[in-house]
């Protein structure tokens, strides 16, 4: 990210340089320290955790679909392992009783997490098992803004899953 020529990498520290320009002392990032440690406490546990099991179960199902390979699914399973694991912490352990994932509001650790659960979405992953994940994403839809950043991921998923349908009907 380029910001009057800074630039900036990695998602985690992107969103917190946005918070703290744009929103500073917000809910988003509080100024608090005990806040803060919260988020970052969520932030640090998601990249080893969540990212590690969800985004490589996506790379190995959306590449090869895109491609019209098939998926190796005996590659697929200690990443989906590590997914429904993390996918179960953040249901009993992040949300728990709460709202989002660090309290009633919705932080950059929501924000973070909604990019790697609405991934799972575009390969056809089934939250059900997960009903405080799937109430919590109707939760973040509410969120101002949330149509106009998801519209185009949103759009692109309605097509998939449409020319999925139309190719599981050919085969009929």
């Amino acid at each position: 990210m380029s910001d009057d020529g800074f630039l900036i990498n990695e998602s985690h520290t992107i969103l917190r340089y946005i918070a703290d320009k744009y929103a500073k002392g917000s809910s988003w990032y509080p100024s608090d320290p005990k806040g803060r440690a919260v988020i970052d406490m969520y932030l640090d546990w998601h990249h080893s955790n969540l990212r590690f099991g969800a985004a490589n179960y996506f790379r190995r199902v959306f590449f090869p679909k895109m491609m019209g390979k098939p998926v190796d699914t005996k590659g697929l399973v200690p990443y989906e392992k590590a997914m429904k694991t993390a996918l179960s912490t953040i249901e009993t352990h992040f949300l728990g009783d709460k709202e989002f994932i660090t309290g009633s509001k919705p932080t950059i650790a929501d924000l973070s997490c909604l990019c790697e659960v609405k991934q799972l979405e575009s390969v056809n992953v089934d939250l059900s098992a997960w009903p405080k994940i799937t109430a919590w994403m109707e939760r973040m839809k509410q969120v101002p803004h949330y149509n106009v950043v998801n519209k185009f991921f949103d759009a692109f998923v309605a097509k998939q899953k449409q020319q999925e349908q139309a190719a599981a009907n050919a085969k009929l």
